[in-house]
């Protein structure tokens, strides 16, 4: 660990951590029969003890994933912390899921904890929004108790935000921020901006065609999610690269995308 540390100090580059002690999970004893037990079951308790060690860090910074408590980071007040949250930790509670399609690492968490987490995404405290895609089967996902976590999330994380853009929830600088600009600009790739030299990324939408979220129309090989049903606006058209890979909400080119290296950070 002493070694890890002392590379990670000096790697000179920004690093992103998932937030949870593994030495405070090992002592949970809680036996998981419903949502609400997984979260208990790796507490929130757990992913502030990883934030707090991982403050004594010297990494110039700090990249916490899947942030399931705001509060964890907002208690530490340290500049060198960005937050990356995922829809189901604002929009989802372990107190209305059913089944195992929402079991996730770090766990959804209760009302209360979701209502805080929105909060601070709408007041600009969450840097960026990612969906942490994480395919699995019906097998994988059987008993709650011994299901897999993990659920996707890459084609319904944009158009959930553009549905609560619609209805003002979002705020448009907040949807441009967290899903467009901040993600490739913490890893210094030159996306999420209409300049010179950036990649020629751009998508249309038509606010006024809404649509419940449904697994039949999603495409992953298994479209089961916990958001089924849910408002959403799907783009219309997707250009990659100056390419049309999307029109009329067909697609139109499949598997046409490059590496990006990285390079340095820009966001500050």
């Amino acid at each position: 660990m002493k070694l890890t540390r002392r590379w990670l100090d000096n790697i000179g580059k920004n690093v992103v951590f998932h937030g949870e002690s593994g030495e405070c999970l090992r002592k949970s004893t809680v036996t998981v029969n419903t949502m609400c037990d997984h979260s208990l079951s790796r507490n929130t308790e757990c992913e502030r003890i990883a934030l707090d060690k991982l403050n004594k860090f010297r990494i110039s910074r700090k990249i916490v994933a899947h942030l399931s408590n705001f509060n964890n980071v907002e208690s530490i007040q340290n500049p060198t912390f960005k937050s990356e949250m995922l829809p189901q930790h604002m929009l989802l509670s372990c107190e209305k899921m059913e089944n195992s399609w929402g079991k996730v690492n770090p766990p959804i968490r209760d009302e209360k904890i979701r209502q805080k987490n929105f909060q601070a995404y709408l007041d600009g405290k969450i840097d960026v929004l990612s969906s942490d895609h994480a395919p699995h089967t019906e097998k994988d996902k059987g008993e709650l108790r011994y299901a897999k976590s993990g659920m996707i999330g890459v084609e319904t994380r944009v158009p959930l935000i553009l549905a609560l853009l619609r209805k003002k929830i979002v705020p448009l600088s907040i949807f441009a921020k967290t899903c467009i600009e901040n993600p490739p600009s913490l890893f210094g790739i030159k996306k999420g901006l209409v300049e010179k030299g950036y990649q020629a990324d751009f998508f249309t939408v038509d606010f006024s065609s809404t649509q419940r979220i449904s697994e039949e129309r999603l495409h992953s090989k298994n479209p089961a999610t916990p958001f089924h049903g849910f408002e959403a606006i799907f783009p219309n058209d997707v250009i990659l690269g100056g390419e049309i890979a999307l029109q009329g909400r067909e697609l139109i080119e499949d598997h046409f995308g490059k590496y990006m290296p990285l390079k340095k950070s820009k966001m500050v």
